[in-house]
């Protein structure tokens, strides 16, 4: 876009739930506000959601890395996810697959240490969550090569191009024991010479829409140092989710707590959706 106007809505330039997520997060931590995504949808334009920011003289504390508890708990999404996942007995309904197709000379094992890498970078990428008595916590695993293999799979499998489709699929549906093991696994896939295909799936608890362009990011950069025979060199991350857990749980509080702000939106939520039938009768083209 050449310009955007005071007057011009989001939503008309081609704005989304997702990037309306972003703008919000962008404008509470540079404006130090306490913008919720709702106000974006409802003030759809810079003069209009102008008015909101610090309407309410409250801001957030920032984001930072922090002392980290013996039991680091659970975000509120990851909560979610770990329920669902144990309620459907591991299996993969959120699992999120991935396929990369490579042409061209590969060094196979500077594509391994480089997605070591990438585990080794991002904690959330070896975190586990075992339970005790049915409450989840993270436990951030010590990064070692091979983190991400398939067990008794070789780091290359070499098939036709036609089937190569199939052996994706069986990837996207491994089930991950997320109390043990950590939420990614990879295979590399060989399928003619120079042709390869790099499968990666990745449990939601770890992983969404906006993780894919950074993780590719990162094993690009990660390979390129490692095929030239050194680490990368990228900066150490600020914080990692688990400092981003914490600084959740300190904002929004705990439900047990009724004077809390995360019990006060249930107790929105509750008022307002009471009377509600437990299944709404939609109408669809299909049964």
């Amino acid at each position: 876009l050449e310009r955007v106007g005071v007057d011009d809505s989001f939503f008309d330039l081609g704005g989304d739930s997702l990037s309306a997520m972003r703008v919000v997060a962008a404008i509470n931590s540079g404006l130090d506000g306490a913008v919720g995504v709702r106000a974006l949808f409802e003030a759809p334009t810079v003069a209009q959601l102008a008015l909101r920011i610090g309407a309410d003289g409250t801001g957030r504390a920032p984001l930072v890395a922090v002392q980290r508890p013996a039991v680091v708990p659970l975000s509120f999404a990851q909560q979610r996810l770990w329920f669902l996942q144990r309620f459907q007995d591991g299996a993969a309904t959120y699992n999120m697959p991935n396929a990369l197709q490579i042409r061209g000379e590969l060094d196979v094992d500077a594509l391994g240490a480089a997605l070591d890498d990438v585990i080794g970078r991002h904690e959330t990428l070896r975190t586990a969550f075992p339970d005790t008595n049915g409450v989840p916590s993270q436990q951030v695993l010590s990064p070692r090569p091979g983190m991400w293999r398939l067990e008794g799979s070789p780091l290359v499998v070499s098939l036709s191009e036609h089937d190569v489709v199939g052996e994706l699929t069986e990837l996207a549906g491994y089930q991950f024991d997320l109390s043990v093991e950590v939420p990614i696994r990879a295979q590399l896939y060989s399928i003619g010479p120079h042709h390869h295909v790099l499968g990666i799936v990745v449990h939601h608890i770890a992983f969404d829409g906006w993780s894919l362009a950074p993780m590719v990011t990162d094993v690009a950069m990660a390979y390129t140092s490692r095929s030239a025979g050194r680490a990368p060199g990228w900066a150490q991350l600020a914080v990692q989710y688990v400092d981003y857990t914490l600084w959740q749980r300190a904002q929004f509080g705990d439900l047990d707590d009724s004077s809390s702000p995360i019990a006060a939106q249930l107790n929105y939520w509750q008022d307002e959706l009471a009377g509600m039938p437990d299944l709404l009768q939609l109408p669809t083209d299909r049964p």
